[in-house]
């Protein structure tokens, strides 16, 4: 939590007040390199990492919150950034959803075949493994319908809590 940029504690400040995550345009020219593309803010990296905060604090509900907005983000935009499948891997276990979410975000996106071979080397080899598991799965059983559509695949159970 120490390593948390200060834009993602300010979503989750925001979150804690309101329940919503504000989504504005990006009108700085300063921003990281990996959102230099992004002209909404929050950032892809942002949603991720708030993603990341909330699971350690163990607040599903804004898990599932920075996931939809994520979702929508890359339906309306497919923008984001390969250094985030890097960091989702670095920092999520093998059975996380956030995981599952990208894998199936690259195997059934438009820009997936480009993004995997301009980022080959930022791409952990569990990932692979779980591309490849995934696109097998998909034609082995003729899946024709995205998952994405139906956020329950990656939601987490905010009941647990």
């Amino acid at each position: 939590m120490e390593s948390t940029q200060p834009e993602v504690f300010g979503l989750l400040v925001e979150w804690l007040y309101t329940q919503d995550i504000p989504e504005t345009h990006c009108t700085d020219e300063n921003i990281e390199e990996h959102d230099r593309n992004e002209q909404e803010l929050p950032s892809t990296a942002h949603l991720v990492n708030l993603w990341l905060l909330a699971e350690y604090l163990q607040i599903p509900k804004l898990q599932n919150k920075a996931l939809n907005v994520l979702r929508e983000r890359v339906l309306r935009n497919s923008a984001f950034h390969s250094s985030l499948f890097h960091l989702v891997y670095e920092k999520t276990m093998d059975d996380s959803v956030l995981r599952k979410f990208f894998v199936d975000m690259m195997c059934w996106s438009d820009f997936s075949a480009d993004l995997i071979v301009q980022s080959v080397s930022r791409i952990q080899p569990q990932m692979i493994v779980d591309l490849f598991t995934a696109e097998r799965k998909r034609w082995m059983e003729k899946i024709f319908i995205s998952p994405l559509y139906d956020m329950s695949n990656y939601l987490v159970n905010e009941s647990v809590m």
